[in-house]
């Protein structure tokens, strides 16, 4: 019998967890979306020298921490927490001075960049999470009766590097 509510157990564990990544695959791409009209920043004071900036915009994710001897001034005394938005037009316009094509320069899609000894940045672009939490509820949302022997795994495998190899050979001419 305990066998039977375990299988139960993982099965609505399995489901709720679909469900989430689904959720939080339609909320990033609305965030996504709107990156590239608004830059959202949350900033919270983590100690009275430390703060950090959750931010989206420009169709990038940004944790950025800050050392900072007057954080705790920027914020009000009864939050550690604020929330800002502002047009991302702003930020358009003044790339679009710098550059003269008019067009952003190429970026990373994720890394980390410091600038000082006191600001330190991990980014990642929006697409990265909207793909791994779809592919998350895709896997844990589908049923998987059917078993595939190794043989066929191989050969799986064997396509997938044909079809890598020819991509590769295509981008680089």
């Amino acid at each position: 019998m305990s066998g039977q509510v375990a299988t139960a157990m993982l099965k609505y564990v399995r489901i709720t967890v679909s469900v989430l990544s689904l959720t939080a695959c339609v909320l990033l791409s609305a965030l996504w979306i709107r990156s590239y009209t608004w830059i959202e920043n949350f900033d919270v004071l983590v100690t009275s020298t430390r703060s950090a900036t959750f931010r989206s915009g420009l169709g990038e994710l940004t944790v950025h921490w800050t050392f900072d001897p007057d954080a705790a001034y920027q914020f009000s005394p009864e939050r550690n927490w604020r929330y800002r938005s502002c047009s991302a037009q702003g930020i358009i316009d003044a790339v679009a001075r710098m550059e003269p094509s008019g067009v952003f320069p190429p970026q990373p899609n994720f890394g980390f960049r410091r600038r000082n000894s006191a600001h330190s940045y991990l980014f990642v672009r929006h697409w990265i999470p909207v793909v791994i939490t779809a592919v998350l509820a895709a896997a844990l949302g589908i049923r998987r009766p059917f078993r595939f022997r190794l043989r066929t795994m191989l050969i799986a495998t064997a396509y997938a590097a044909l079809l890598l190899v020819i991509v590769i050979c295509i981008v680089g001419r």
